[in-house]
C-alpha cells in the first residue's frame, strides 16, 4: 500500500500532536529575534 506524501503543514501538526499528547504544551509561535533592535547587526 503507498504512502501520501506528507504536506510540510501536515507535518508540523502531527509534530505538535504527538507532544501534546504526552503533556507538553502548545505556545504561539514568535520570532526569535526582537524586531527594531539596534544591537543587532
Amino acid at each position: 500500500m503507498p504512502v501520501k506524501p506528507l504536506k510540510v503543514d501536515e507535518i508540523r501538526e502531527l509534530f505538535l500532536e504527538y507532544f501534546e499528547r504526552k503533556n507538553h504544551k502548545r505556545f504561539k509561535s514568535f520570532p526569535l529575534v526582537p524586531e527594531d533592535d539596534p544591537t543587532l547587526l
